[in-house]
């Protein structure tokens, strides 16, 4: 166990140095050693999409279902490169596993991938709401690490964060931008929740989700008369009506059926905004930032 440990810190170091041909060869030497260390797949496997070898990633996750077959990211990644059927969501057990373990480097990593949710979905608030407006009830679901309350805290009253992940909370507290911080899947954080927001965030949370009709539907009542709800997606490339699963994990939503699940929740859409989320090898990652309130009764 401790000579895995070590292989795995030293894989590490290889990644921080972008030292990849290195770093895939310790990998497949805990593999090796070890077939039922989950997070020498998911590393390697990442390392190789990274490098556009999507065929041996897709490899390697099917090994890793082979050896661990309940592995709730195995299963999600093996659905996600196999382009069989695809599961309606991402499972809490795959969202609780992968940014628990990525918390304690996610910012940086992030950075590195130039993110530009959290800024993007703060400037598509600003234009929705009403610019006088202050001491605002905010709902960041998915909150993560905290990236968008830092956006939004000059102006809220009070800012509640949700997440699945308690890493994640953990370094969302140490920004001390939220005044309540709930580890909890946000569909059924919202299906108990009887406060009301005037702003509810949802930063590339919905990339977890191909059928949006469950997570709108729940979000709906949770908004104030005139409250917003601004999130964003990651967009298909061509707008086939629905949602694909794609080999990274993360779903893609076309704009018309953003919003025709929009509006079956009874929530009335605003103009979209297309964006470049992040990059992904080193090509950006187009999505729509999108608001929406509820329909007046």
């Amino acid at each position: 166990m401790t000579q895995t440990a070590d292989l795995l810190r030293e894989a590490r170091e290889h990644l921080l140095v972008a030292d990849l041909g290195r770093a895939e060869t310790v990998l497949r030497r805990v593999i090796a050693q070890d077939p039922g260390e989950g997070r020498a797949y998911e590393m390697l496997g990442k390392l190789l999409y990274r490098e556009s070898r999507s065929e041996e990633a897709a490899s390697i996750y099917r090994e890793w279902l082979r050896a661990v077959p309940d592995d709730p990211v195995a299963t999600h990644l093996v659905s996600a490169t196999s382009g069989e059927s695809h599961p309606p969501r991402a499972s809490n057990g795959f969202i609780a596993s992968v940014f628990g373990r990525a918390a304690p480097e996610f910012d940086a990593g992030l950075a590195k991938l130039g993110y530009q949710a959290p800024r993007l979905i703060f400037e598509h608030a600003m234009s929705a709401l009403d610019p006088t407006r202050v001491g605002l009830n905010i709902l960041d679901l998915g909150c993560g690490t905290g990236l968008c309350a830092e956006w939004f805290r000059p102006l809220a009253r009070r800012i509640v964060g949700v997440d699945l992940a308690p890493e994640m909370l953990e370094q969302a507290r140490t920004r001390g931008c939220y005044d309540e911080l709930i580890c909890e899947e946000i569909t059924t954080y919202a299906a108990r929740c009887t406060e009301r927001f005037d702003l509810i965030t949802a930063a590339d949370v919905f990339c977890y989700f191909g059928d949006l009709s469950t997570g709108m539907a729940a979000i709906a009542p949770l908004l104030s008369p005139e409250g917003r709800f601004v999130f964003s997606v990651e967009e298909l490339p061509t707008d086939t009506g629905g949602y694909v699963l794609l080999e990274h994990g993360r779903y893609a939503h076309s704009a018309s059926y953003l919003s025709q699940a929009l509006a079956q929740a009874g929530l009335v859409s605003g103009v979209p905004r297309r964006a470049v989320l992040r990059s992904e090898r080193g090509a950006p990652v187009h999505g729509l930032v999108s608001s929406a309130r509820r329909q007046a009764v």
